[in-house]
């Protein structure tokens, strides 16, 4: 196998992990999110607020 396809197949293994990585982390903060949002919204005096 030649260089220039091992610097290849690694360029493309470090592009899938960082892709994975970036999508789990995207994940848990999202989830995060939508937790916060939903103990903040639970509160009465914020569900009748448009402005909350």
């Amino acid at each position: 196998m030649s260089s220039i396809n091992v610097t290849i197949n690694q360029i493309n293994t470090t592009t899938t992990v960082i892709v994975m990585v970036l999508s789990f982390l995207s994940f848990v903060f999202g989830a995060i999110g939508l937790t916060l949002n939903i103990l903040v919204f639970r509160r009465p005096g914020l569900r009748r607020e448009p402005c909350a």
